[in-house]
Order: structure tokens, then C-alpha cells, then sequence
């Protein structure tokens, strides 16, 4: 018989978590844990998904080796062992405890008790949206984090039932990876389409229908999201100056497109931040 396996909370080191929420029974962590951090066989009480929002970590389960790059979902049921091997480069995660009220629905409820690991730019995209919501703790951050669970869970399980067979091809993981290197002064698309021997319209509607925008769009949501970590990390930094720094040509015209993207003014972003 195999012996029990210890319950432990998500995530299992509390020190290393940066921002929570609970919502209606859920609750959401992001966490960054150290290069070459080991986490012995465990297991979690409820169903849970961890998203790999920056680096890697590697996870044995069922005497099987995952391999968790940037931009993995990992769905484990409760009561699943797993150990964790995070990477040389260290790694972030959301991290999101379902509990019981997440039982919805009997496809959701089946999809939760088989473990799976999928890839998919969407799932990124969802996650920076809940983890930025997260820190806007106002009236409506429970009906936002809900609707963005339940399209995050949606796209998981219609991905996983049709996978896709090829995904981006290399030559357009490569302009990606450019424009994620220098998004601050980013090359242009004929740069990138030269690059890749393609040509710039095909570049374009390539990267939308796989990433789910221009490169001009994708290179303004990497900006927002650097200046929303700068607006925590460096509080004595004016909102000016990091509307600069990110692009853009005024403190007008950051703040709409920081309000349209995140919901909220830079200044009141800065003011709800987690402590």
C-alpha cells in the first residue's frame, strides 16, 4: 500500500508568495520561488491549476517528468503526489486553489480529477489579467476575477479536448521573442518580417491569430505590464516619468491605456497595491 501523502497549502512556501485574493472559495496566489528550490512529494486538498508566468520548474508525478516552461497550465486533482524542481532561472506562478465551489459543472468537475498540462499564449494572457486584478482590491474585483476564472478554465478545457497539432511555427516564436527582449524600443514589423524571410502582412496576421494581437497591440500590453510592476516596485517614481519610460507620450495618454487595459488609473493601481 502506498503510504499517505502529506496535504500541503498552495503554494506549499508561504514565504515565497507575493500577492493573494480569495473569491467565492477560490483562492488565488502568485508566488516566485528561487532558482533550484525542491519541493518533496506533496499533495493539495482541492483541485488546483498553477500557470507558469516567468521561467520553469519541472514536476514528477505518477513517476512521470513534466517539463513546465513559460506559458504552462498544469491541472492536478486533489490528492494528486507531486514533487517540484524549480529551474536554474528560477520561476513565477499563479497559483489557484479551486476548492469546492468550483465544482460547477460535470464536464469541469471530470476535467478537474484527470491531470493535465497544456501550452497556450491565450492561457498567459488570461493569467497577467486575473494577476493584475488581484491587486485591484475594489467593489468589483470578485465579479472580475470570477468571469476571468471561468473563461481561463473554458479555454483550458476546449484546448485540451482539441489540441492543437502545431502551434506557432519557429520563425514567429522568434519575432515574439524579439519583441518580448526589446519591448521598450521594439524593432519594426518589416525588421521582424525581414528577419524571418516572410513577408510583413503574413507576419502580422500570423502573430494575431496565434498570440491574439498585432505585434504593435502585443508590445502595448508588455509595456503595461512592465509600468504596472514598475508603479509597485519603485514607489517614488513619478507616473510621468514611467509613462515615458514605457512609451508613451504623455501621462494622459498612459493613463487611458492603463485604465482600458487593467481598470484602473495608474495612481489608484499604486495606492491598492498588496502589502
Amino acid at each position: 500500500m502506498r503510504p499517505r501523502v502529506t496535504l500541503a497549502p498552495l503554494p506549499v512556501r508561504t514565504e515565497y508568495v507575493a500577492c493573494v485574493a480569495d473569491v467565492a472559495g477560490v483562492r488565488y496566489a502568485e508566488a516566485v520561488y528561487p532558482a533550484g528550490l525542491v519541493l518533496r512529494e506533496h499533495a493539495h486538498e482541492h483541485p488546483c491549476i498553477t500557470v507558469v508566468v516567468d521561467g520553469a520548474f519541472e514536476e514528477t508525478a505518477e513517476r512521470r517528468l513534466r517539463a513546465c516552461p513559460r506559458g504552462t497550465l498544469v491541472v492536478r486533482p486533489g490528492g494528486e503526489p507531486h514533487a517540484n524542481a524549480v529551474s536554474a532561472r528560477g520561476v513565477a506562478n499563479l497559483e489557484i486553489d479551486l476548492g469546492p465551489a468550483a465544482h460547477r459543472s460535470d464536464s469541469l468537475s471530470a476535467w478537474l480529477q484527470r491531470p493535465t498540462v497544456l501550452q497556450h499564449p491565450r492561457l498567459v494572457e488570461l493569467s497577467d489579467a486575473i494577476r493584475t486584478q488581484m491587486r485591484i482590491r475594489d467593489a468589483a474585483q470578485g465579479l472580475v476575477l470570477e468571469g476571468l476564472t471561468l473563461e481561463l478554465l473554458g479555454t483550458a478545457l476546449r484546448i485540451g479536448a482539441t489540441p492543437d497539432p502545431g502551434g506557432p511555427p519557429r520563425w514567429l516564436l522568434a519575432v515574439r521573442d524579439a519583441l518580448e527582449a526589446a519591448f521598450l524600443a521594439p524593432p519594426r514589423v518589416a525588421e521582424l518580417a525581414a528577419d524571418a524571410g516572410v513577408h510583413p502582412v503574413h507576419l502580422t496576421r500570423s502573430f494575431r491569430a496565434h498570440f491574439g494581437a498585432s505585434p504593435g497591440g502585443y508590445v502595448r500590453r508588455l509595456r503595461l505590464r512592465w509600468a504596472a510592476a514598475e508603479l509597485l516596485r519603485v514607489p517614488e517614481k513619478s507616473v510621468t516619468r514611467i509613462a515615458l519610460e514605457a512609451g508613451f507620450y504623455d501621462h494622459g495618454h498612459f493613463s487611458r491605456a492603463f485604465k482600458a487595459a487593467i481598470g484602473t488609473s495608474p495612481s489608484s493601481y499604486r495606492q491598492r497595491r498588496a502589502v
